[in-house]
């Protein structure tokens, strides 16, 4: 079953690339003087159950505020998840859907650009898990556990040792873990410097925080040098960062019994193309080091997500865009994970 997805999703992958460079090549064109612009990267996190309660420093590329400039953001996650796994020692099964509703603000200070971001979670059942088996089913993809009977539930059990760590079966909503930001460029413009605190402001038994404190800091590149001076699809507009970031995770009393690493370390690399004047389309890979050293692939293996995102700039000043994530190694991270965000300067 596992290799007949792993054919499917090569195939798909080869055919999407082949659609974006057909596109790339005879779609028409807003002739633009540069062959590269300015751009953020998506924000893609790991929603998965217990993995979701946790903040790592991931690296951002952003549009740097100028002086007594505001930024507000509002984004909206919906990620859905249905997996199990046995073991000797270890125990887990999760169904269910989590909604977030993330709202931040950011100003400049000096040559600083400084920011809050508040969280709301929701967890409860799976709304879409009928749209998705059917999804499935219409295109004999593997179900993962899926069945016709099993949908708008909500249920989660973790176990080490045959003793119950943590048990969720019915909703629950609540703010989460409040984060607080420091972005600045560093001495070339190409290269941002992020540092993330996490405070712990959510509550493990709503499944909202960790109980515990997150730090980390993380870099990123936008737009290197051999981006502007490429041969190839000179005539589009493109945009290309990639950064790595490290984390330390505090320990979590309310999973004392797994074995946490204190330590992880995050990846990303993306690209954007300017279509239109107004439309962007963004391609990004996220991962990160494993939070656990478990067996349970949901928890000790390391994630690796592919997002796809459409950006419509309705000015310089405000954007509205619609996001989807996918896992690329199965049941480490949510099926499924939707997001739309809108941003706007003041």
């Amino acid at each position: 079953m596992i290799e007949t997805f792993h054919a499917f999703s090569g195939r798909v992958t080869h055919l999407i690339v082949q659609v974006i460079v057909v596109l790339l090549l005879v779609v028409p064109q807003q002739s633009y003087a540069e062959q590269i612009f300015q751009t953020s990267s998506i924000d893609v996190e790991n929603r998965s159950p217990f993995l979701m309660l946790f903040g790592l420093s991931r690296p951002h590329v952003t549009s740097l505020l100028q002086d007594e400039q505001w930024r507000y953001n509002a984004r909206f996650e919906l990620s859905n998840y249905l997996s199990a796994h046995r073991d000797p020692k270890e125990n887990i099964f999760i169904d269910g859907e989590t909604w977030i509703l993330s709202q931040s603000l950011e100003f400049n200070w000096q040559d600083y650009q400084i920011g809050v971001m508040i969280p709301w979670l929701k967890h409860g059942p799976g709304k879409l898990d009928r749209s998705i088996y059917t999804f499935h089913d219409l295109l004999q993809l593997p179900q993962n556990g899926r069945t016709d009977d099993r949908h708008d539930e909500i249920y989660w059990r973790l176990e080490k040792d045959s003793d119950e760590i943590s048990t969720l079966n019915q909703s629950t909503h609540r703010l989460g873990d409040i984060q607080l930001h420091l972005t600045t460029a560093l001495n070339n413009p190409q290269w941002q410097i992020n540092a993330m605190l996490k405070l712990p402001s959510g509550r493990f038994s709503k499944q909202s925080g960790s109980e515990a404190l997150d730090a980390g800091i993380s870099f990123s590149q936008a737009n290197p040098d051999w981006l502007a001076k490429r041969s190839w699809l000179s005539q589009h507009a493109l945009s290309f960062w990639w950064g790595s970031g490290l984390t330390y995770v505090g320990k979590s009393d309310k999973l004392d019994a797994m074995d946490q690493y204190p330590l992880a370390a995050t990846f990303r690399v993306g690209m954007a193309w300017k279509s239109t004047e107004h439309w962007q389309i963004k391609g990004q890979l996220d991962s990160n080091s494993p939070l656990f050293d478990s067996e349970i692939r949901e928890l000790g293996w390391m994630p690796v997500q592919a997002s796809l995102s459409g950006q419509y700039r309705f000015s310089d000043t405000r954007y509205l865009s619609a996001t989807i994530i996918e896992d690329l190694r199965p049941r480490v991270t949510p099926d499924v994970i939707f997001s739309f965000e809108f941003s706007t300067l003041f």
